[in-house]
């Protein structure tokens, strides 16, 4: 499964006359769920996302991607892991590559720039 994020900007509607939501990037269900919780949001636990506002949104990315550009080596990725489950099935975490939060921060940016100056909105789905 993964998750798209999508900025809805009213004036592309307007301009173009096709759906106003303009795609961002796609990324894993798992990782989506780590990237939200980097910039201090939480899942309910029904998995609805708690308490996004996207002025708050804009300032959180805007301070992790600072200390990440300050400091390149916090974004060290996760290494790759290997359980053994329930009758012995064998659960793989690929792990993530260094810099990897820092490059998806770098494509939510500008949609969540573009959103709070339209006065539109951001989702993912």
């Amino acid at each position: 499964m993964s998750v798209t994020v999508y900025a809805r900007v009213p004036e592309v509607f307007s301009v173009t006359g096709k759906d106003d939501a303009v795609e961002v990037f796609n990324l894993s269900n798992v990782n989506f769920g780590r990237l939200w919780r980097l910039l201090g949001l939480d899942f309910s636990a029904d998995g609805v996302l708690v308490g996004v506002d996207l002025l708050d949104l804009q300032q959180a990315v805007d301070f992790v991607l600072e200390v990440f550009e300050a400091a390149p080596d916090i974004d060290r990725g996760l290494p790759v892991t290997a359980d053994v489950g329930a009758h012995g099935s064998l659960w793989i975490d690929c792990g993530l590559r260094a810099g990897y939060f820092r490059e998806r921060l770098r494509q939510l940016k500008p949609a969540v720039d573009r959103a709070v100056a339209a006065k539109g909105s951001l989702y993912w789905c």
